[in-house]
């Protein structure tokens, strides 16, 4: 048993020893567990633009759900065939569901994407200047959308019968922002993809 014992030393001795890149340095520390200040305000950086893409990603697929959803009920709507009286709180002639609840939907589900769009703007990892030449009148466009988009949301949650008139012609206003924000994006994407074609060009 002494023997064997002594046979055995260096094995467990080795095996306590740290390992060694085939280089012969020992294997680096896991990246959450350095000490090196301006990593970790790195990777706390990048994990907070994670939780960030994360969120924003999920309000958006509820806008799109909101949206199958709102082409459901546009689809299953009798109103325009009904004898009975307009009544916006009523669900009338067999409808899915009632204009006033419809267009509380449509409307506030249209200002929770323009507030996603602001957000996903404001929180990318580019400069807002390399997005758009201006940025003072890009973020000045993402205040406005939000406004037309909120304002309509509003009036119609307040009287859909008096109000149901001006918020779609607001609404219809602030598609022209939305347009414009989306062609930004566009071409900031298209604009990224060509610098990456160069630099694999130079490489």
């Amino acid at each position: 048993p002494g023997l064997q014992a002594h046979r055995d030393a260096p094995c467990a001795a080795a095996s306590r020893e740290p390992r060694r890149s085939p280089g012969g340095d020992p294997h680096p520390r896991a990246l959450n567990a350095s000490t090196n200040v301006m990593l970790l305000y790195r990777l706390q950086n990048l994990r907070a633009m994670s939780y960030a893409s994360f969120t924003l990603a999920m309000f958006a697929l509820l806008f799109a759900a909101t949206n199958v959803v709102l082409v459901v009920l546009n689809a299953a709507d009798h109103h325009a065939g009904c004898a009975e009286g307009r009544d916006v709180r009523r669900v009338r002639c067999a409808s899915a569901t009632s204009e006033l609840v419809f267009h509380r939907l449509e409307f506030w589900a249209s200002f929770c994407f323009a507030v996603v769009t602001a957000f996903s703007l404001m929180s990318t990892p580019k400069a807002v200047s390399h997005i758009y030449s201006n940025p003072t009148s890009l973020k000045l466009l993402l205040l406005l959308q939000i406004c037309f988009a909120l304002v309509p949301a509003m009036l119609v949650t307040v009287n859909l019968d008096l109000f149901e008139v001006p918020a779609h012609e607001l609404e219809y206003l602030n598609e022209l922002t939305v347009s414009f924000v989306d062609v930004v994006l566009l071409a900031s994407l298209l604009r990224l993809d060509d610098d990456d074609d160069d630099v694999d060009d130079v490489d």
